[in-house]
Order: C-alpha cells, then sequence, then structure tokens
C-alpha cells in the first residue's frame, strides 16, 4: 500500500509517496514522509511553519 502525503515546509512543497501498512495512522505515515523529504533535502529542512496531510491511499 501506498499513502500520498502533500506538505508544506517554509519554501518547499510537494508531495512524497510512502510506502506504508493498511492499518497505519495518519500520524505514523506523516512521521514517514518527514524522514523521507528530509533525506531528500540533504539532511535538514528549514526552520518555518510546516503542513503535513495524508491526501490518498492506494
Amino acid at each position: 500500500m501506498t499513502a500520498t502525503v502533500k506538505y508544506r515546509v517554509a519554501t518547499y512543497q510537494g508531495e512524497v509517496q510512502v510506502p506504508c501498512d493498511p492499518d497505519d495512522e495518519n500520524e505514523v505515515i506523516i512521521a514517514k514522509a518527514k524522514r523521507i523529504v528530509t533525506r531528500q533535502a540533504g539532511g535538514s529542512l528549514p526552520w518555518g511553519s510546516q503542513s503535513w496531510r495524508v491526501i490518498d491511499r492506494r
């Protein structure tokens, strides 16, 4: 199963695909998404407001 998480962190925004289990709660999926996006950004995210939302599960 894959979940799509929409995010906005300071000036970064986009969507990320997150592998998940059918019974994972949104908080678990968002935590996985944060790790993926942090890794893609080079190890840290900029300071600023953050918005994370699970928009789809398949």
